[in-house]
């Protein structure tokens, strides 16, 4: 399961683009290795499965960007794997810390 450590967001204006139907990617790296990439699909477009070739590949449509990026600005560490069970690419949070720690 690998962690990253940086991510990039590249969107596309109007056009058909590099790849049609794609409207943003977003790129995970581990330091200088690309472990994992979020393709956004425009809506309409026929989405792929998600790919557990490495580096992993989620699909996702366009409607979900929001939810995308309020994970990546998440504080704490920050995964991607392939759950063989779902067959689908996850990104989650991973914080070692107890729920409710410090807050009042």
């Amino acid at each position: 399961m690998p962690n990253f450590t940086s991510y990039s967001v590249g969107i596309r204006g109007t056009g058909t683009g590099i790849e049609s139907g794609i409207r943003a990617v977003v790129t995970l790296r581990d330091g200088t290795t690309v472990v994992g990439s979020v393709r956004i699909w425009d809506a309409g477009a026929s989405i792929p499965n998600d790919s557990s070739a490495t580096p992993l590949t989620m699909n996702v449509p366009v409607a979900i960007l929001p939810s995308i990026l309020d994970v990546l600005r998440h504080e704490g560490p920050l995964q991607i794997a392939f759950n063989a069970t779902l067959a689908k690419v996850i990104l989650y949070t991973a914080t070692s810390e107890p729920v409710g720690e410090d807050e009042t």
